[in-house]
């Protein structure tokens, strides 16, 4: 919730590689925050929007949208948490990331409400941008790239500009070819090929033995 002094901010999951240069054209929009569609959300019916909207007395929106990886019918908006991208002027509502934080912790509380862990950040995103009063912008998949689910082991697709790919954990990042390009993209910000050592005294994930700083080992 820190404020920045740049006209937009992003959020990034620590498991997202950056592939190619990019612009701010291209994830920035006045008055919305940009996110790409969720991969799935196989964790939930739709009914549960019933309960997220209501524990803020809003509506559920009329719009609906398709997700990444999922064939079926538009859903209910809802949104990846691993790419967000907002401006730091506030909207009507307030200024976003202080509206997320807010509407995280009151739905937290809803002890009724099952799968808090680990989909909170998702299930308040969309309701969180109509709070401030944003609207979305839905980044394409080239720009959020998700590996893993029913793609996980192929390679990225050919003939198409991938900006940034999702990788959530290590194996998968090996599994997809871009493992050495991690490391390689690592050393030339940081100078060194591994997160262990920018922190050598880091605890260690004692179900991995990798340092706890990052994902890139």
């Amino acid at each position: 919730m820190q404020p920045r002094d740049g006209a937009f901010s992003a959020f990034v999951d620590s498991d997202v590689l950056f592939l190619r240069p990019n612009t701010s054209a291209a994830l920035c929009k006045p008055g919305k925050v940009s996110a790409s569609a969720a991969a799935s959300m196989v964790w939930a019916e739709q009914t549960i929007w019933d309960t997220i909207y209501g524990t803020f007395g809003m509506p559920i929106p009329t719009e609906r949208i398709r997700l990444m990886r999922q064939s079926g019918k538009p859903v209910i908006p809802y949104f990846s948490a691993g790419l967000v991208v907002f401006p730091e002027t506030p909207g009507p509502g307030g200024r976003f990331p202080d509206v997320w934080y807010d509407t995280a912790r009151r739905l937290d509380r809803v002890e009724t409400l099952d799968k808090r862990r680990p989909y909170l950040d998702q299930m308040t995103l969309p309701i969180a941008m109509q709070r401030a009063g944003l609207g979305w912008n839905i980044l394409p998949e080239e720009q959020h790239y998700i590996l893993g689910g029913r793609l996980r082991g192929e390679p990225l697709p050919k003939g198409r500009e991938i900006y940034t790919v999702h990788y959530r954990q290590l194996a998968v990042l090996k599994e997809a070819g871009l493992h050495e390009v991690a490391q390689a993209t690592l050393k030339s910000q940081t100078g060194v090929r591994f997160v262990r050592r920018l922190t050598p005294d880091a605890p260690e994930d004692p179900g991995t033995g990798l340092a706890q700083t990052g994902q890139i080992e």
